[in-house]
């Protein structure tokens, strides 16, 4: 599927996000907190001990961004939901930058 001129996956819970990200290795991960089976955080976590992405976490509680957000996460911005298409490409386009000029 291809949603704002780029490749998407979805994922139904934590642990098929961790399966996918193994098998197309992307270049950023966009992930909800709230997820059946592992949370967003912890998926973050499992999917950068094989291969260091970003991820951008989503949540409809505020609250999540202090458990979530370390030195030493993944995850490096946190958008509350509702998140406008302009919020989230505003996030995407600096990481997707960053790395093609790795």
């Amino acid at each position: 599927m291809t949603y704002l001129g780029h490749d998407v996956r979805a994922a139904d819970g934590g642990l098929e996000l961790v399966r996918l990200c193994g098998e197309f290795s992307p270049d950023l991960v966009i992930s909800d907190y709230a997820m059946p089976d592992l949370n967003g955080g912890a998926a973050a976590e499992e999917i950068n001990r094989a291969r260091p992405v970003p991820v951008i976490l989503m949540s409809g509680r505020q609250e999540v961004a202090q458990l979530t957000r370390t030195n030493d996460s993944p995850i490096v911005q946190f958008l509350l939901k509702p998140v406008k298409r302009k919020e989230l490409l505003a996030a995407i386009e600096p990481l997707l930058l960053a790395r093609s000029n790795l």
